[in-house]
């Protein structure tokens, strides 16, 4: 009868979807070091993209990961070591800058730090992303540091030094609407 077979439908289709899946069962290559990462467990995450780079030298989220996890860990040059791997694989070239900004500005390298904000200012580098970072804190002294920002801000928003961009300025200022409709 059809409500038989509609029952043994929907038992197949329970079954089906409670039977583990291959791809269920076979994790990400990366979910272990993921997952340490998240959790900020360093030298696991250290450990996990290790393995992960080694067997895959190509994989610019493993190098850029390692380099975290490393920079987590106050290892700078090791963090620099994975960064330039990772800035080789073209992974990222923005952050893989910024985050070698932050280990140069660690060590004391405030040329170098520099150097790599400038480079990912001109790229597009949101202001944003280096304005509350603690550790260009010692940079922050640096007159060239308010000119990076300057170059990253006139990248990110080059409307603000267009004239074209001020000829409605004049609708700027308080404005009381009412609809047509609902007159006061």
């Amino acid at each position: 009868s059809a409500r038989v077979a509609a029952v043994r439908l929907l038992v197949v289709g329970m079954i089906a979807l409670a039977w583990p899946s291959a791809s269920a069962q076979t994790a990400s290559p990366t979910s272990t070091a993921d997952s340490a990462f998240e959790q900020k467990d360093w030298r696991a995450a250290e450990r996990e993209y290790q393995t992960i780079v080694v067997r895959n030298p190509a994989s610019g989220y493993g190098w850029y990961r390692l380099a975290e996890s490393r920079h987590a860990l106050g290892q700078n040059l090791g963090a620099i070591d994975a960064l330039q791997h990772a800035q080789r694989t073209g992974f990222q070239p923005i952050r893989v800058r910024v985050q070698l900004a932050r280990s140069y500005a660690r060590m004391g390298d405030v040329a170098r730090a520099l150097a790599q904000l400038d480079s990912a200012a001109r790229r597009g580098l949101a202001p944003q992303q280096i304005q509350n970072e603690s550790d260009f804190e010692p940079l922050r002294r640096d007159a060239r540091y308010a000119a990076i920002v300057a170059v990253a801000e006139a990248a990110r928003y080059p409307c603000r030094a267009m004239p074209e961009a001020q000829q409605f300025d004049f609708w700027i200022g308080q404005w009381d609407v009412t609809p047509w409709a609902l007159k006061a």
